[in-house]
């Protein structure tokens, strides 16, 4: 569990929210996150 709150803090760091925690877990005891992050601003050139 330690592990998986510092991954989640690093993807929260570069941008991404987390919106959505699954309470699943598979076989291998993973679990699925779904992230958002906002559309960054794009230059026309």
């Amino acid at each position: 569990m330690p592990q998986m709150m510092n991954d989640l803090e690093k993807i929260g760091n570069e941008g991404w929210e987390l919106v959505l925690l699954k309470e699943d877990i598979d076989d291998e005891g993973n679990v699925t996150a779904i992230f958002k992050r906002k559309k960054a601003d794009t230059i026309s050139l």
